[in-house]
């Protein structure tokens, strides 16, 4: 058998790789045909909508799922939702979440991915116990393939702690959550189903050594069927164009039923182009500290919408508290990326909270400006530019809506431009609507002002109802420069 790993070469000062495996991903409710799985390794999503409940014991599964919850959520975004969550209480040691999918197209070995969870994470499918896996902060692999039913229905039955005592104290994040005053238990992470024939590639890691010019690459196999001879392989491809850049020697081995083993090639990679770390000094030449501190969560919120929107289900986080003192260190006090003017009161960074508020409503906006715009409409901005529109003239701008909630809501939107002091130069509006858990798109055209000069562009969703307590705002900085 021949395995063959891809992953994309980039070189960044923090010394990691940006990967890819070579696989298919495909949501749940796909309908995925046999050819199109065949030889090749896929991922079923089971993100979206899951049951929740809640138990004292560890052992007897809830008999009544009577709440909904779409994963990646942790147990506090339920509905209907659960009183105490967060704190120790006699009505729950553990979260149990439960979800059913349809048999894909049989395979070697189907292997289920929980990319994280928190505290500690059990497997049941079709009632068959799976094993568990401790860890808050790394995924957890659970081999299904002898309790899949490849003929129909399977019942898939996930079990967290409900806080951070019910786990060892030598486990990662039992410490660091358990210092909290509280903590919200649940699946932070993507859910997936591995489906390949064996050996299985499990993991990799490549660390780039930039100076040499190279990659030491190591990947993790395991074997779940029976002694097999095979040849593995490794493709480097540059990160955007896709194009084949260097390949390694193949590995050729032997794997006994169930054993584990690890590989590790180094591949020389001609031609690197290094990446450089002054944004910032080149976007903003002379800028003041606090100009950068605003013009760097200005840009975070607008990345941040941009990726919510692309997503598959809600869970996008933003995490920024990092421990007590710096690694190895003596210290004043909490060590973190600056969100906060003073972590010891949580008190945030006024430009964090102005911009990362709005990105992360359950209603959110998106003014499309990343270059997934409809061509001709919206020309891709490299990072650090304003947005550049043609001045005296209608533009249509694509704003996108996302909805984490499970219930649909209607409203308003509103697209206006606005100078610098916050005077309205021209807007339009027209009425929207997501289902639970939506999105769509909309299109609105508005007038741009033919005077050259910077601008600001906002889009405002104004929900209907008093479930939500304001509008969500999306902001994007324009200028007009026409000749």
């Amino acid at each position: 058998m021949v395995i063959t790993v891809l992953f994309s070469w980039t070189v960044t000062p923090a010394s990691f790789l940006a990967l890819h495996a070579a696989e298919a991903t495909y949501p749940s409710d796909a309908i995925v045909s046999p050819d199109k799985l065949a030889g090749r390794r896929t991922t079923i999503s089971l993100n979206g909508r899951w049951q929740v409940d809640e138990s004292v014991s560890a052992t007897e599964v809830p008999k009544v799922f009577g709440h909904t919850i779409v994963v990646p959520g942790l147990v506090s975004l339920a509905k209907p939702e659960f009183p105490e969550v967060g704190t120790v209480s006699a009505k729950r040691n553990y979260c149990w979440y439960q979800k059913s999918f349809a048999a894909p197209t049989s395979r070697e070995a189907a292997i289920l991915r929980i990319g994280k969870s928190q505290f500690g994470t059990a497997v049941w499918l079709n009632g068959k116990p799976l094993g568990e896996h401790l860890s808050c902060w790394t995924a957890g692999y659970f081999n299904l393939t002898e309790a899949m039913n490849w003929s129909g229905e399977n019942r898939l039955v996930v079990r967290i702690g409900a806080y951070p005592a019910l786990l060892p104290a030598n486990i990662p994040g039992a410490g660091i959550a358990g210092s909290s005053k509280y903590w919200i238990p649940g699946i932070w992470d993507d859910v997936g189903l591995i489906l390949c024939d064996n050996p299985v590639i499990e993991t990799i890691q490549v660390a780039p050594r930039v100076n040499a010019s190279e990659a030491v690459v190591q990947t993790k196999v395991k074997n779940y069927g029976p002694a097999r001879s095979f040849e593995l392989s490794h493709v480097v491809k540059s990160w955007k164009a896709g194009t084949e850049v260097a390949r390694g020697e193949p590995q050729k081995g032997r794997i006994e039923a169930g054993e584990e083993r690890t590989f590790t090639q180094t591949i020389r990679i001609p031609n690197t182009h290094l990446w450089s770390p002054d944004i910032y000094d080149k976007a903003l030449p002379g800028g003041k500290a606090g100009e950068r501190q605003e013009y760097r969560w200005y840009m975070t919120a607008a990345l941040t919408e941009f990726w919510r929107f692309q997503r598959c289900a809600i869970g996008v986080l933003y995490y920024d508290f990092m421990g007590s003192y710096p690694l190895g260190r003596p210290g004043p006090g909490p060590y973190h990326f600056g969100a906060f003017s003073d972590i010891v009161s949580l008190q945030l960074q006024p430009e964090f909270e102005k911009y990362m508020t709005e990105a992360f409503k359950p209603l959110g906006v998106y003014i499309k400006f990343w270059g997934d715009g409809e061509p001709g409409k919206q020309p891709y901005v490299p990072y650090g530019q304003w947005f550049p529109v043609q001045g005296g003239a209608n533009h249509d701008f694509a704003v996108g809506l996302i909805n984490d909630d499970l219930e649909p809501i209607m409203g308003k939107l509103v697209l206006s431009v606005e100078n610098l002091e916050g005077k309205t130069i021209a807007s339009t509006e027209k009425p929207f609507r997501l289902d639970g858990v939506g999105r769509n798109t909309y299109e609105l055209a508005v007038s741009v002002p033919k005077d050259n000069g910077k601008y600001l562009l906002k889009a405002v969703a104004y929900p209907q109802g008093t479930r939500h307590k304001s509008p969500t705002v999306s902001l994007r900085k324009v200028v007009v420069d026409s000749p």
